[in-house]
């Protein structure tokens, strides 16, 4: 598992992270977790920015598969992503602190590259403000049982990453 502070360059990595990342995954070749702020893919974010100073810098090894779970939070939702060429298990978390307005409806299809997206709001009130919530990270084993909660503490999705 390894966290990266992308918010120092926004939307980048400040020099050496990138060779930091090749070494240490040069050197250890299991399952690789990547914790970071900003994210790698949108379905929210259509512009060609979005992603590609992350992705050039962390080129090598997203090429090699060396990333299997990318965790980020820069747009304060939740969504499950479709596995990528590059990434297996691709989620934005961002839905833990900072309200934003549930544009989606609860019915509706989902914006690719997103397979799922929390679209549930708060009731009460004029406003449609997102829900709140988290992720808890049970490791058993080889595999990870991740579950996403909301902020009413009641489980909305669970997965097992392997």
């Amino acid at each position: 598992m390894l966290g990266l502070d992308t918010a120092w360059d926004d939307n980048g990595l400040k020099d050496p992270q990138s060779s930091w990342v090749k070494q240490v995954l040069e050197e250890n070749k299991q399952k690789t977790i990547l914790l970071t702020h900003h994210q790698y893919l949108s379905a929210y974010e259509d512009g060609p920015e979005v992603g590609k100073v992350l992705g050039e810098k962390l080129g090598p090894v997203l090429d090699n598969k060396q990333v299997h779970t990318w965790f980020w939070g820069h747009e304060h939702r939740f969504v499950i992503y479709e596995p990528t060429i590059n990434v297996q298990n691709a989620r934005l978390i961002g839905h833990g602190g900072v309200p934003v307005y549930m544009i989606h409806k609860e019915g509706g299809g989902y914006v690719k590259p997103a397979a799922f997206e929390d679209r549930r709001f708060i009731a009460s009130g004029l406003e449609h403000w997102a829900m709140f919530g988290f992720a808890i990270l049970d490791f058993e084993g080889d595999k990870i049982k991740v579950s996403y909660v909301d902020e009413k503490g009641a489980a909305i999705k669970s997965e097992t990453v392997q």
